[in-house]
């Protein structure tokens, strides 16, 4: 038996099915499996398998982007790969690649996402000095990990649309050109759960959409009564419902704005403001500037017109049912 001497192609894809089976420390939302499974089958030129009942033989795995040894670039680990001894009985050999806790030497940081076909290289020596490099490597296919994105988790970054987590994201989503949407969520139909929750740590929703398309802010009760009216918090970034705090002599403090200086509705006394930025009375419409009504005008109630004159005062169409 020659002890120093592999065929590699035909004894290794003979278990190539179980050489890359998903270790469940598997992260794959990051990409970046941190332990990978491997086995395979040693035997000599003459087809004998080696290591007997129990022999240490060193291995030196790698991953590349071209499947012909001696081509491509290494794309992992950074520098080259450290030997670790495995035993091998009766020509079978396991390794568990990443699993630096258990004495694999080099932690597989590796991104899967950032390359779709890549090869796993392998070398092995007797000595732990003079080693012989497997023909060809073999294909890491992207697919044993892509069928994990059916139910990620994991306690590492996900990323999508990017490689690289965007600032201290835990879920980086980022468009990949300018037509692309960055998210969107679609609810099934007659849906009746919320279709978005943003929660504390307590579990307590902060914001939430409905599946109606409603949105609530935790303490943000509803503004319904006549006093009432939505204000924002440009320090904390909140809405709030609340009403007028002062008044009197007809100078209310808290409006609501229309177009700024066009319209104004007053919160506690319902008034109308229009022109201008403050009232000077506790009418319910105030008008400073001109106003033009081309139909009727109809006052139920007292009309007192302040400062009218020839001159500044037009009743246009006035018959005798319309006079002044």
């Amino acid at each position: 038996m020659r002890t120093g001497i592999w065929k590699t192609k035909a004894t290794i894809l003979i278990f190539f099915v179980a050489l890359f089976i998903p270790h469940t420390s598997l992260l794959a939302a990051s990409g970046a499996p941190t332990i990978m499974g491997y086995q395979g089958r040693l035997a000599d030129s003459s087809g004998n398998l080696l290591g007997g009942s129990g022999t240490t033989y060193y291995f030196k795995f790698s991953i590349w982007d071209d499947s012909t040894v001696g081509s491509g670039t290494r794309l992992w680990p950074s520098a080259a790969p450290t030997s670790v001894g495995l035993t091998v009985r009766q020509g079978v050999f396991t390794a568990q690649i990443g699993d630096t806790d258990n004495g694999f030497p080099d932690a597989l940081d590796f991104d899967f996402n950032t390359d779709r076909d890549v090869y796993l290289q392998v070398e092995v020596s007797s000595d732990n000095s003079t080693f012989q490099t497997l023909s060809p490597r073999q294909r890491m296919s992207a697919n044993a990990f892509a069928r994990l994105a059916g139910s990620v988790s994991g306690a590492g970054s996900s990323q999508f649309g990017t490689t690289t987590a965007l600032d201290n994201s835990v879920v980086s989503i980022a468009a990949s050109s300018t037509s692309a949407v960055g998210l969107t969520i679609r609810a099934i139909a007659s849906q009746v759960a919320n279709l978005l929750q943003v929660q504390n740590s307590a579990g307590t929703n902060l914001i939430s959409i409905s599946a109606s398309g409603g949105f609530f802010q935790n303490g943000f009760t509803n503004c319904s009564s006549e006093s009432d009216t939505v204000l924002y918090n440009a320090t904390t970034g909140q809405f709030s419902c609340g009403t007028d705090g002062g008044g009197g002599a007809g100078a209310e403090l808290n409006w609501t704005y229309f177009n700024n200086s066009g319209i104004r509705v007053s919160t506690t006394t319902n008034q109308v403001l229009i022109g201008a930025t403050s009232t000077s009375t506790l009418a319910k419409l105030e008008v400073v500037g001109d106003a033009n009504i081309s139909t009727n005008l109809v006052v139920q109630g007292t009309a007192v017109l302040q400062n009218a004159s020839t001159t500044n005062l037009t009743a246009a169409y006035a018959s005798s049912t319309q006079a002044l």
